[in-house]
């Protein structure tokens, strides 16, 4: 303490000691206080700092969770699509935005949309929105991606391996970019590639993990919605089909068949130019049936070559004898557009990416008509060619995809008589069965039919259902520890599992909250063994997430613990919702319920007294008193630990032997048992 110790002195020495003595404390408690409040001042400013950054953090999780709720109420992909585009620009200053998806036979990516705040070439444009990335090595950084179903981030292009890397760069003047796959379900649905071109884009690591988490929220909506409007797109060409069939059916005015066929394609593609040229099987020549244009267009044509066309079928044709021979669409983009090859102009068949060596007659047939654009469309009866549609468009750069070429084909074979019906027949029944399979993942069968053939689902009182919550105990503190795609992959696979043992069981998903997972039975469709049913699944599923937790746990892996809870009793079901509709149930059923588990303990099965009553005689409960639940006061609650041995057929209670089997089907049929 700075004390001094002297040998004994006067009392006036004795008082100047005692001054000394209290001059030295002084200022050592001054410097003490002095550190005190530096240490305070140092402390007040982390909590300062600490506080700010939580704040931070808590407007980014806003941010995101308001973000997500918006593109979770889009229903249109393009909607989807430029929400991503402008959060991405204000959040990230990132300009450019591509979305590639897989085509329907998986075999490429083609780009489904393209935006950029910065105005870019219409070359540029049509050059994204028409090259397709194959699934290959051939396919680049873009596939590599798509294969890894990681992230790909090069804030700087030096060094590029793969061609069509090259051939970006080298095309778009792009200097970085970002590849981050749309993950849903552990498949990757498709990439979204940002850059702002020719200016660079500077992401630090934290804002590329934090893009491609965002992006791994979304990927499931980005999935469902696309699959949904291609649901309802193929709905609406099979409808426009079925029109088209039942005027085929109803009439042999042609003129009026193609007319219906030529609206068709101007108002959903965008096409104004028909020229439709049929085979002369006498004389082996193609001529001119039919042809309209838009007003004006006309003047541009020489049209005594038009309306007197009649060549004969060979090489010499050209174009229109290679799709009469190939029997395969044939388009290009641009007939101004060609390379040089051994001294011949050649263009690529965007159809089939395969190279095609122009004539004389080819480039005669385009001057005189003046074509740009030009789809050729081969016309199939019994496997030969009985004519070619051809398109084209009046505007410069008119997009056009390989899928809108498919739909224009569809509407050919309907055309081309009654004996492409059958195959008609066949196109809509599989629409149909795709239509119907999304709908029963969304709906029970029963349910979905009844919202197809009234356009609603009248509300049901079930007055004896039983329902089952699951719940992860610990969720929160075992995601910590876990990648994002790891923890949503983890939990997929749980529920994936449950979704097998409850169908096992003949019980209903109703839906999942987190991380919590709810079925019920007893509905759509009432049975007399739902509350048999719904223990055996409890038991099963508990078995399985106890054995994975021992082996976790021996591997000195993180696990997940799991309490079930499960009553019986009234409930009122129905469908909720009107784009994103969905098949619910509520009732105070469903609330004891979901309280028998949030009351349970982890790795049991907590059921409410009332469902004890009704399966007691098939398996053994232990009693648990009267247990306070929240909003219910006291209620009897029991666990459910395993079926009584005479009814078991293993040492723990998990599989029934031929004695519950009988007396199962006796209660399935309606059969009453003596309780015991």
């Amino acid at each position: 303490m700075g004390i001094v110790f002297t040998p004994p002195i006067t009392s006036y020495g004795l008082l100047s000691f005692i001054i000394f003595q209290s001059i030295v404390l002084s200022q050592r408690f001054a410097e003490a206080f002095t550190q005190v409040e530096e240490l305070y001042d140092n402390l007040e400013q982390k909590v300062k700092e600490r506080t700010f950054d939580l704040e931070q953090v808590k407007t980014e999780i806003e941010t995101l969770n308001h973000f997500t709720y918006l593109v979770n109420s889009k229903s249109s992909l393009n909607d989807i699509f430029f929400e991503i585009s402008i959060f991405m620009y204000a959040k990230h200053s990132i300009k450019g935005m591509w979305l590639f998806l897989p085509d329907e036979k998986q075999e490429y990516l083609y780009a489904y949309k393209a935006h950029s705040y910065d105005k870019i070439p219409q070359e540029h444009y049509d050059y994204l929105m028409n090259r397709k990335i194959p699934f290959n090595e051939n396919g680049g950084m873009i596939y590599l991606t798509y294969k890894r179903k990681k992230s790909l981030y090069l804030p700087k292009i030096k060094k590029i391996e793969f061609e069509i890397d090259k051939e970006f760069v080298k095309t778009l003047s792009v200097r970085s970019f970002l590849y981050v796959p749309l993950v849903s379900k552990d498949v990757c649905q498709g990439i979204l590639a940002f850059s702002n071109l020719s200016s660079e884009m500077i992401l630090k690591k934290s804002e590329v993990n934090s893009i491609t988490n965002l992006c791994s929220q979304i990927a499931g909506v980005i999935e469902t919605t696309h699959l949904l409007q291609q649901v309802n797109k193929a709905k609406k060409e099979t409808e426009r089909l079925n029109e088209l069939n039942k005027l085929v059916n109803s009439t042999t005015d042609l003129e009026r068949i193609l007319r219906f066929v030529y609206k068709y394609i101007e108002i959903n593609i965008g096409l104004e130019i028909f020229w439709l040229t049929l085979v002369d099987q006498k004389t082996n020549e193609l001529y001119t049936y039919d042809a309209i244009a838009p007003t004006g267009i006309y003047e541009k044509w020489d049209l005594n070559f038009f309306y007197d066309f009649r060549e004969r079928l060979d090489k010499d044709l050209g174009a229109l004898y290679s799709t009469y021979t190939k029997q395969i669409p044939f388009y290009i983009l641009d007939t101004r557009k060609f390379q040089i090859a051994n001294k011949k102009r050649v263009f690529k068949n965007q159809y089939n990416e395969e190279l095609y060596s122009t004539n004389k007659k080819d480039f005669k047939i385009w001057l005189k008509l003046n074509l740009r654009l030009l789809v050729q469309i081969p016309l199939l009866l019994h496997g030969q060619t009985i004519g070619i549609l051809n398109l084209s468009s009046y505007q410069d750069n008119f997009p056009i995809s390989k899928e809108e070429v498919q739909t224009i084909v569809r509407l050919c074979e309907n055309i081309t008589g009654a004996v492409q019906n059958s195959l008609l027949l066949q196109q809509t029944e599989t629409e149909r069965k795709k239509s119907e399979k999304l709908l029963l993942n969304i709906l029970p069968q029963k349910v979905a039919e009844e919202l197809k053939m009234k356009g609603k689902v009248q509300p049901i009182l079930h007055e004896f259902v039983s329902v089952l919550f699951t719940d992860f105990k610990g969720f929160t503190k075992v995601a910590e520890s876990m990648n994002v795609e790891d923890l949503v992959k983890e939990l997929d696979e749980s529920f994936y599992y449950f979704d097998d043992v409850i169908t096992k069981y003949h019980l209903e998903k109703i839906k999942t909250i987190g991380d919590s997972y709810m079925c019920a039975g007893g509905l759509p469709e009432r049975n007399n063994t739902h509350q048999i049913d719904i223990c055996l699944a409890a038991l099963e599923i508990q078995s399985t997430i106890n054995q994975a937790k021992e082996l976790k746990s021996m591997m000195g892996l993180p696990y997940w613990e799991l309490r079930l809870g499960i009553h019986v009793g009234p409930v009122i079901a129905g469908v909720v919702g009107k784009n994103k509709f969905a098949y619910d149930i509520w009732g105070d059923t469903v609330n004891t319920a979901s309280r028998m588990e949030s009351s349970g303990e982890i790795g049991k099965i907590n059921i409410s007294g009332d469902m004890y009553e009704q399966v007691n005689h098939f398996f053994e409960c232990e009693y648990r008193g009267k247990v306070k639940a929240k909003n219910k006061g006291e209620i009897d609650m029991y666990f459910l630990h395993r079926l009584k041995k005479k009814y078991s057929q293993d040492e723990a209670g998990r599989m029934s032997n031929e004695k519950f089997r009988e007396i199962y089907e006796i209660i399935k049929n309606g059969g009453r048992i003596q309780s015991t």
